[in-house]
């Protein structure tokens, strides 16, 4: 093996003629020209070794072994085997003796100038394995997928890599990975996520209290004790949020003024703060220090996504993407956040994402519906409401693959270990998992459902507008004593 980077790669087939059907012992029976079926990288030149057997596979010495190339402009041979290659293409070399033949095909590419891993963002839950691959790319621009380069990981209690690449998370945190092919390398970092699975610690809903009354409210139940009111008296709820540990309920108030528009409260303490500043579609990042939201822009353009501090400083807000953005969700890992986008008053919905600082924005997938994507808990997928299907979106490669049939699904919500999915088909629920087969159905009213920390039951809207639970093992199904309620109830997660 010689250095990669100034080299030119040959890939053998090794192809046998005989003319003698009955050889002697002492007549050549085979040429054997090695290297063999392989894919090499020289320098300058390699020197080929025709190894000439007789019947019984014996080496036969001193045979006089001629060479030649189909191609010499491609790779040129003499007559002692040194093959040189050119410039990129394919020949056939043949080494002969006696009527005899063994032959290598041999394509020769450019030098590799560059080598790239992949996936820029990995993330896997602590405990599971994903697979890194990289391509190295030659001066032509053509890539290559590697198998021969050296993997590894500069924070092994964090993951092990092996020299497949495949990662092995092993406690939640971060390190960097890195790949090597010669004096070519690239780095990324792995986010190892926790796996937000466990005992149940309660579920909110938006209580919708009727016509006669004039605000939306948001409710928890600790499922110990009766439903509580713990949004700010008087103050219109449009919607609500986990924080990834549960120890927060980011409430989106429908109010004017801007500081009291973003509500963080406390569920067991019952208090609430405000994030100064406001917005709209609030989603609070995972280590709870910051809030991506929507801010009004001047028409046509109407909505675009900023994050801010909890406590109202470091306003950021996405600039290098036209037109209007709404819907921001930050990734598990919080490297990243998703959102849609439009061109003025296209008709068409795209998917795109940003790095945490809302640089380098990517457009990802344009769809017709306007839904959050909605990251899945280790952070490899989103899953997109088009208002007619789900789609699977890989936000790495773009790759996107249709969930459910056209008219077969809305308001997807992930389970949390990341294996199945609930969508609403009309007045039903259908827990898929990822591959679209169909786990179990329920009936509902027209809303989503959401599955439980602990994995045994289903929270869902029934038609009387309260929130019912039903095991996903047997037939079991309860009411939440409370007001009615008007979205999909959300299961507090683990800590």
């Amino acid at each position: 093996m010689r250095h990669p980077s100034t080299s030119a790669a040959l890939v053998f087939a090794l192809t046998v003629g005989c003319s003698q059907s009955e050889p002697s012992p002492s007549a050549v029976a085979r040429i054997v020209v090695s290297p063999g079926a392989d894919t090499i990288t020289v320098a300058q030149s390699v020197v080929l070794v025709a190894r000439v057997e007789d019947a019984a596979g014996n080496p036969l010495s001193s045979r006089a072994v001629t060479w030649r190339s189909s191609a010499p402009a491609v790779a040129a041979v003499d007559g002692a085997g040194l093959l040189t290659p050119i410039v990129r293409g394919t020949t056939v070399i043949t080494a002969e003796s006696e009527g005899v033949s063994g032959r290598a095909t041999v394509e020769v590419r450019d030098p590799f100038v560059s080598i790239a891993i992949d996936r820029r963002f990995p993330s896997v839950f602590a405990g599971d394995t994903i697979t890194l691959t990289a391509a190295a790319v030659d001066s032509s621009g053509g890539s290559t997928r590697v198998t021969s380069a050296r993997w590894s990981a500069a924070d092994l209690s964090v993951a092990e890599i092996n020299r497949q690449g495949i990662t092995r998370a092993k406690t939640v945190g971060r390190t960097s990975v890195d790949v090597m092919l010669g004096a070519l390398a690239d780095t990324v970092d792995l986010a190892a996520v926790p796996k937000r699975i466990g005992a149940n610690r309660g579920i909110a809903f938006t209580h919708y209290p009727g016509l006669a009354e004039s605000v939306n409210e948001e409710w928890f139940s600790d499922g110990a004790s009766r439903s509580r009111r713990v949004s700010a008296a008087g103050q219109p709820v449009n919607g609500a949020t986990w924080s990834r540990d549960g120890s927060l309920l980011t409430v989106w108030y429908g109010v004017s003024d801007p500081d009291r528009q973003i509500g963080l409260v406390d569920p067991e303490l019952g208090t609430e703060g405000f994030v100064p500043g406001g917005g709209g579609n609030p989603d609070l990042s995972p280590d709870n220090t910051r809030v991506a939201m929507t801010y009004p822009k001047p028409a046509p353009e109407r909505n675009g996504i900023a994050t801010i501090a909890i406590d109202g400083s470091d306003l950021r807000r996405l600039t290098a993407v036209p037109g209007e953005q709404l819907l921001p969700r930050w990734s598990p890992d919080g490297r990243q956040i998703a959102f849609m986008a439009r061109q003025s008053d296209s008709p068409f919905w795209e998917v795109w994402t940003a790095r945490a600082d809302l640089s380098y924005p990517r457009r990802l997938a344009t769809v017709t519906g306007l839904r959050p994507p909605e990251w899945s808990p280790d952070g490899r997928l989103l899953a997109i409401d088009d208002e007619s299907r789900v789609w699977l979106l890989d936000p790495e490669t773009k790759r996107m693959r249709s969930l459910t049939g056209l008219g077969d699904g809305s308001f997807p919500r992930w389970s949390p270990d990341g294996s199945k999915i609930v969508v609403a088909v009309g007045y039903s629920l259908s827990i898929l998992r990822v591959n679209g087969d169909v786990v179990r159905s329920f009936e509902s009213s027209y809303e989503g459902g959401a599955l439980s920390p602990d994995g045994a039951k289903i929270a869902f809207l029934w038609h009387n507008s309260r929130v019912r639970f039903a095991d996903l093992v047997g037939s079991g199904q309860s009411e939440l004593e409370q007001p009615a309620s008007s979205q999909t109830p959300l299961w507090r997660p683990p800590r």
